[in-house]
């Protein structure tokens, strides 16, 4: 596997799927909010 399609998969990843479950951790670590 190239590290350029490596990239490219976990750029299209971060994008699509993961946007939801990172706000939810940082909400989840931020008592404030």
């Amino acid at each position: 596997v190239s590290a350029r399609y490596a990239m490219r998969y976990f750029a299209t990843v971060s994008k699509s799927g993961s946007n939801a479950h990172v706000e939810d951790k940082v909400l989840a670590s931020n008592p404030i909010t």
